[in-house]
């Protein structure tokens, strides 16, 4: 049998047997390296081509965002095979970082996502970003902006949680930045408006980054930490109810609204409350929102829709009046498509 390999194959019973296969298994193993390389680099130039045409091409944003949250996965892929320090230091730190400033908090969400995987339980990883970033402290600083989206509050969460916990460094970049402070602004503020995504996540990143600081032997950090987390406990039992409630549409858009801080009283009236509409108001505004996947596109049908219409309510009759109103519109109306893709049944909490 023909071998095209550089390395001869061992024959079984030569003496040096054993220093061929070590020689093959090395070949094999720099062969694979220099492909893994490769890759890394093909991907982070792409990665960089998309965020330098950011600018030139908006009509054409949603595909460069779809193209770069597939690239995410390619990256998890590296971090799952072991490779997220080669990744890392290839160049995929640095694509990392200009994704986190793309316009598109998807984008930044998904990419917060991708941090925390290559970071969790991975010391290395850790070491290498606390040298060539400052992540920690500036994660630390916008997690407490209650004007940002939910879900990128989520995802600043986690990748906070992974970074600093089984880090030495890491947990003092944490406590040197006043994380525990910011984790209860953010409690605080999140738990106030209703916000239950950031504030049950709050909850568990504090728990877990108090946790290893005990096992670490943190004795000077935790006490106070302890009390933060013991009232956060406090405010949870207090209101449990209100975290196990059952929620239609309603009161889920109601929510949303509540975060635009800036709308009109007069544009909340008209646009967060199903009960003020007619069925056709209704059924405009959840098909204007532009599908993002499967979730999204079951919001678009009328039987689902249905229940939380009522027709014998009749149409406003000022909206010229209020056409300033479809400044509040947007976010509103994205904030509740959020809050109904991140939850699997549509209309209710069960």
């Amino acid at each position: 049998m023909s071998n095209n390999s550089v390395v001869p194959v061992p024959q079984e019973n030569s003496p040096n047997a054993e220093v061929l296969e070590q020689l093959h298994r090395l070949t094999a193993g720099f062969s694979q390296q220099q492909a893994i390389a490769s890759g890394v680099r093909r991907l982070c130039t792409r990665v960089k081509e998309l965020i330098d045409d950011v600018e030139n091409i908006e009509n054409q944003m949603e595909d460069a965002e779809a193209e770069l949250i597939e690239l995410a996965e390619t990256i998890l892929e590296f971090s799952d095979a072991g490779h997220g320090l080669g990744f890392c230091k290839l160049g995929g730190l640095e694509s990392i970082k200009s994704c986190l400033g793309y316009p598109s908090y998807a984008v930044k969400a998904t990419y917060l996502d991708v941090l925390a995987n290559l970071s969790q339980n991975n010391e290395e990883v850790q070491n290498f970003i606390y040298a060539n970033s400052d992540f920690i402290g500036n994660f630390v600083k916008a997690v407490v902006d209650d004007n940002l989206p939910s879900i990128y509050r989520a995802k600043l969460l986690l990748a906070i949680s992974s970074l600093v916990r089984g880090n030495a460094g890491g947990r003092k970049k944490f406590f040197d930045q006043d994380g525990v402070k910011a984790l209860e602004q953010t409690f605080s503020s999140s738990f106030s408006s209703g916000d239950i995504r950031v504030a049950s996540k709050t909850v568990i990143t504090a728990f877990h980054i108090y946790s290893d600081s005990v096992a670490a032997g943190d004795s000077d950090k935790t006490p106070s930490f302890l009390s933060v987390l013991k009232q956060m406990k406090e405010k949870l039992t207090a209101k449990s109810d209100k975290y196990k409630a059952v929620r239609n549409a309603n009161q889920k858009l109601k929510v949303c609204c509540a975060r635009a801080k800036s709308a009109d009283k007069g544009c909340k009236r008209k646009f967060c409350d199903f009960d003020y509409f007619s069925q056709d108001h209704v059924l405009n505004f959840l098909n204007t929102c532009t599908p993002k996947g499967s979730t999204v596109r079951d919001i678009r049908v009328i039987k689902a829709c249905m229940p939380y219409c009522k027709a014998d309510q009749p149409p406003p009759t000022d909206y010229l009046k209020h056409l300033f109103c479809l400044q509040a519109f947007n976010p509103i109306r994205n904030c509740f498509r959020d809050y109904l893709e991140k939850n699997p049944n549509i209309f209710g909490d069960t």
